[in-house]
């Protein structure tokens, strides 16, 4: 496919800019007939680098939109073809094009994700802490026990005390969470 028509989302749904390493979807296909792991695959077997998503209605909560793999830039509607191809320029020279509507959601939730999980870690003793990064580099109890010189009864105490300062049920649920908020 070649360069399309981007506000006539009736005839052209779907257009690939070889020349940008680019695919362009229409935000319509992507809330009805497309899904990431089909995009990646299209967009590796036609090695093209850079996603684009355009006609996104103005009105929507675009948290969603973060999952897209290697989406680098966003089109609110109506966008006109020069606006579409400055973006498209620009996004071949290595940067994003997201308008200030969709940034500014996506900060929004970033930063109360990060002090929710801040707030989380402070609750944590210094003790739980160690406990924590001792389970999240894979060692077992018996040895984290040995390892801080208590027992496995005060290790496993300690540990139900942290799954419930940070909100998990079990031990994979908390190395998971050590390994994306503690690193």
């Amino acid at each position: 496919m070649t360069s399309a028509h981007v506000t006539d989302t009736t005839t052209q749904l779907i257009s690939s800019y070889p020349q940008f390493n680019t695919l362009l979807l229409d935000y319509q296909v992507i809330s009805d007939l497309v899904d990431p792991t089909s995009v990646t695959r299209f967009m590796h077997q036609n090695k093209l680098k850079h996603l684009v998503i355009a006609n996104v209605p103005s009105d929507m909560n675009f948290g969603h939109l973060k999952r897209w793999p290697n989406l680098r830039g966003v089109f609110i509607a109506p966008s006109t073809n020069e606006q579409v191809m400055q973006g498209l320029q620009a996004i071949a020279e290595g940067k994003l094009w997201f308008p200030r509507k969709v940034t500014d959601h996506w900060m929004r939730h970033y930063l109360a994700t990060e002090e929710h999980q801040q707030s989380q870690k402070s609750l944590l003793t210094e003790k739980e802490m160690m406990v924590l990064k001792l389970l999240a580099s894979g060692m077992p109890l018996i040895s984290i026990a040995e390892r801080l010189f208590i027992s496995d009864a005060t290790v496993r105490v300690h540990l139900h005390k942290i799954y419930q300062k940070i909100g998990v049920k079990n031990k994979q649920q908390a190395m998971l969470w050590s390994q994306q908020h503690l690193t």
